[in-house]
């Protein structure tokens, strides 16, 4: 018995699908050249995917038999037939992709190019057919939802590992649809994304806002805008701001540009006059405007503006109002008496008397024993005088009521994976039976009431740090793993703990119901619950 050899087989190529099949003609012959039937052969392959139709096959009356085996991955199979006398020969079968059923997947690979017309975009095409194998040579048409985009090449040939780069350039700065289409109908789109090219950016300044009062407060608004060399909005630019007096005040020391490339820049002052603003680019680009400012006519005036109210009545805590005073001309007037009074009899105010600074401002601090609303009278020299009003709270609140909004909520979780959750919705008030104002901070903990039961598995989907709303509630949802009673407790800032302990989690009965039972095991029959 002597080996084959690649003359005396006939090979036939079979698509990597696990389905299709290649086919090897064994031919055996003795030492005299006559054909040997009804020999048993063996047979083995060195692939851990290959499946042989038998692994056992026995030679016809003209000495040969037909061995086939499918494959699912795109490889060079060898075939080993052996004779029972040890003999043995060996030939390799070739398995390729499935162009039919071939799928692509768009990568980024470089993004976020300038939109300058030169730099380019990268995006990695992989294709695969239906058993994950690489299709190699297979033509993908490529275009884009751009008019402005230029793609490198309108198609591709994918490699031996089935990719192939996607290159596009643009000057505009956007976001493209690329598509890539394969031969098959199958398509496959992404994003591709162009920004504005900082380095060529250039600013404008134009006015909105001009010839505001000169009281400090009062703003100019200017609208600066950046634009590339292609006329691109620069957006996320740190543009650097500043004047020429030393009397204005810039809202910002710096502005960052939005996505259409502008940014507001706010100025105000104290003096009547022309100043120059400059709005600096990184890249070493300038602009220059004017602003203007006037003086106010009328004569002058207090404005009071409460900088903190709403004060906890503890005889410590302090409501604070500033005053500004302003001249005919709506400049600051330092070194002016304010004499402050107050409604209450119980507010401690201090000062009781203020003197204006530099900027024409003072304030006054009161505090009170009293959960009342208190009228801050300011009076000038001059008798022109203001009032203000500041209100005191108290500083004790406790649960008046609670409510079940939603229970026996199924115990699943975690939070996030659409389980069910209860909620309870609490009522603070007063000692003398006032809701709370919103904003109270009140903290929220849970447990169940059996100690056997971890409370590990509760977790609260509002927060465990919550505050009163405008009807002094709050509602505390949570969720949980394990049935039981939940007990709630809720402590308000400054106030007293109150627990509820009529919430409770169950779980539903389930019922399985056997379908369909012993099917075979050919991975095909299903069993069915």
């Amino acid at each position: 018995i002597t080996n084959l050899s690649d003359t005396n087989c006939l090979e036939i190529q079979g698509a990597s699908l696990g389905i299709a099949q290649d086919s090897v003609e064994d031919w055996i012959k003795d030492d005299k050249g006559n054909a040997l039937g009804d020999v048993p052969l063996s047979v083995t392959t060195d692939s851990a995917t290959a499946i042989l139709a038998t692994q056992n096959v026995i030679t016809g009356k003209d000495g040969k038999a037909l061995v086939y085996f499918s494959d699912t991955v795109v490889e060079t199979v060898i075939l080993t037939i052996k004779l029972d006398n040890g003999l043995s020969a060996k030939i390799d079968s070739h398995f390729i992709a499935d162009n039919n059923n071939a799928t692509a997947t768009l990568t980024a690979v470089t993004d976020n190019s300038v939109a300058d017309g030169v730099a380019r975009n990268q995006h990695k095409l992989q294709v695969l057919d239906g058993k994950g194998n690489a299709v190699s040579g297979m033509s993908v048409a490529l275009s884009s939802s751009s008019t402005s985009a230029v793609l490198a090449e309108s198609s591709v040939i994918t490699a031996a590992d089935g990719t192939a780069m996607v290159s596009v350039s643009n000057t505009v700065a956007e976001t493209l649809l690329l598509t890539a289409a394969l031969g098959n109908g199958q398509t496959v789109n992404g994003d591709s994304h162009f920004i504005a090219d900082n380095n060529s950016a250039t600013v404008t300044l134009t006015t909105v806002t001009d010839n505001s009062v000169a009281d400090g407060v009062a703003q100019n608004q200017h609208k600066l805008q950046v634009l590339d060399g292609k006329g691109n909005a620069v957006s996320g630019m740190s543009v650097a701001l500043s004047s020429s007096s030393t009397s204005a005040v810039l809202a910002e020391s710096s502005v960052i540009t939005a996505a259409d490339g502008t940014a507001m820049v706010s100025v105000s002052n104290t003096v009547a006059e022309t100043l120059l603003l400059t709005a600096a680019l990184g890249n070493g680009q300038t602009v220059n405007g004017d602003s203007h400012f006037i003086a106010d006519n009328n004569s002058a005036t207090v404005t009071l503006t409460t900088v903190t109210d709403n004060s906890v009545a503890d005889g410590v805590k302090q409501n604070k109002i500033d005053v500004l005073v302003l001249d005919g001309k709506n400049n600051p007037v330092s070194g002016v008496n304010v004499t402050f009074t107050s409604s209450s009899t119980t507010a401690i105010l201090v000062p009781v008397k203020g003197v204006t600074d530099i900027t024409g401002k003072t304030s006054v601090s009161l505090s009170n024993t009293v959960d009342e609303k208190v009228t801050i009278t300011a009076t000038l020299d001059n008798g022109i005088a203001k009032g203000q009003i500041v209100t005191f709270i108290h500083n004790i609140y406790k649960v008046a009521s609670y409510i079940t909004l939603s229970d026996l909520a199924m115990p699943r979780g975690p939070v996030g994976d659409g389980a069910e959750y209860n909620t309870t919705q609490f009522l603070l008030q007063d000692s003398v039976g006032i809701p709370a104002p919103a904003g109270v901070k009140v903290a929220v903990s849970l447990a169940y009431k059996s100690a056997q039961t971890p409370n590990a598995g509760l977790t609260l989907i509002t927060p465990a740090t919550d505050v009163t709303d405008s009807n002094g509630q709050i509602k505390v949802s949570y969720a949980g793993i394990s049935q039981g009673v939940v007990i709630i407790t809720v402590t308000p800032e400054n106030g007293v703990s109150f627990t509820a302990e009529n919430t409770r989690l169950s779980i539903p009965s389930l019922n399985i119901t056997v379908i369909k039972n012993g099917a075979k095991a050919n991975s095909k029959d299903k069993n069915s619950l």
